[in-house]
């Protein structure tokens, strides 16, 4: 589609694509979703655990260090037993011999009748005791902990709290545990984002990548400014693709640091082409006045990927589409009319075709009302 009724319009103002995320779900080995394990657990603890495990079936005592939700004091020992599931093609036959294991964690507790407890598994499906809950160190730096604890909100939900020690969990170990990005995505928590900006610094290539994802998502003004100074080592490493193809789709921050760092990019001659494409993208899709002068200045540039960015953004801006719509907002708007409607375009092919007939109209475009949009 090159050009649009003035009855109906749909604008695209940006590559429309669908970043399909496996859901973590409790099948054999999978993690179950610590958000709802946070809502249906009726307490749930941190402490030091040790078990006896015969025939599948294990006594255990967890040492109470801290309580993230319920009403079990710190110090408390709780007893429970728990059995592992058989049968169904289980993976792991039970064991026959006993078994003493200890460990370190978060436990959710589900509370049976008589006051006693029975736990609720991270895992699902035929796991074996060390899939029961979710292991964390059994001390950490101070100074992380703090750090961490300082993102916790004074309104913290359970899954809050739970998610801090997750944190504290993949800073000192350096492994990703369970996937934060979905975690992100059911409950946006104000831990995980503080997460995902602090792994943006850190010296592990995985936190860095789970940062730059999670980054995305929570639109963290400091991304794209993080992404463009380590173009050349990321770049080189798998997921690059996936993580500009993010910025173009989904990254959204109006805010004027955001926006001049898009801007930037978008218009450095020096910056990774791909890089440079997917801010023009980010622009386009947000086309608040405040990206209308880089989205201008790349009316003039040789790429045609840019180029239709910036005609994709002005156009948007000029017939008042919501951010996230493809068609224009109802009632008047000063900068719309049949002209602007008709020379709306977001096709690399299109331009390429007839530069002169898109690129010409947005350059005058600008010119005559730029001083007006306070420019």
């Amino acid at each position: 589609m090159t050009r649009l009724s003035t009855k109906r319009c749909m604008f695209i103002a940006g590559v429309a694509l669908l970043l399909v995320v496996m859901p973590v779900t409790a099948g054999p080995g999978g993690f179950g979703s610590l958000p709802q394990l946070s809502v249906a657990a009726d307490a749930i603890v941190v402490g030091s655990v040790q078990a006896v495990g015969t025939a599948g079936v294990f006594n255990a005592i967890i040492t109470v260090e801290r309580v993230l939700k319920g009403t079990i004091a710190p110090g408390r020992i709780v007893s429970l037993t728990w059995s592992q599931p058989v049968g169904g093609g289980t993976m792991f036959p039970p064991n026959t011999k006993p078994l003493i294991v200890s460990g370190h964690g978060v436990f959710f507790l589900q509370l049976a009748s008589g006051g006693t407890f029975s736990l609720m598994p991270v895992m699902g499906g035929p796991i074996q005791w060390a899939g029961t809950y979710f292991h964390t160190p059994a001390s950490a730096e101070e100074s992380l902990t703090t750090a961490v604890a300082a993102t916790v909100p004074a309104n913290a939900t359970p899954f809050d709290k739970v998610a801090a020690e997750m944190v504290v969990r993949m800073e000192t170990t350096g492994h990703v545990y369970s996937d934060p990005i979905d975690d992100y995505r059911e409950t946006q928590s104000p831990v995980l984002a503080a997460a995902f900006t602090r792994f943006l610094s850190s010296q592990n290539p995985e936190l860095v990548s789970l940062g730059l994802r999670g980054s995305v998502l929570t639109g963290d003004p400091a991304l794209i400014g993080t992404v463009r100074a380590k173009y050349a080592t990321l770049s080189a490493v798998p997921g690059w693709s996936s993580l500009v193809r993010d910025i173009r789709s989904t990254y959204v921050n109006t805010s004027a640091q955001a926006i001049q760092a898009l801007g930037a990019t978008a218009s450095d001659a020096t910056a990774g082409m791909d890089l440079r494409i997917a801010a023009a993208g980010a622009l386009a899709r947000m086309h608040t006045q405040q990206t209308l002068p880089y989205l201008a200045g790349l009316l003039a540039d040789d790429n045609t990927a840019l180029q239709a960015a910036a005609v994709g953004g002005l156009s948007s801006f000029a017939n008042n589409v919501p951010i996230g719509s493809h068609e224009p907002a109802a009632g008047p708007w000063p900068y719309r009319t049949d002209d602007t409607i008709a020379y709306s375009v977001f096709s690399e092919a299109a331009i390429k075709a007839r530069p002169a007939y898109y690129l010409d109209f947005w350059k005058t475009w600008w010119q005559a009302n730029r001083a007006a949009l306070g420019y």
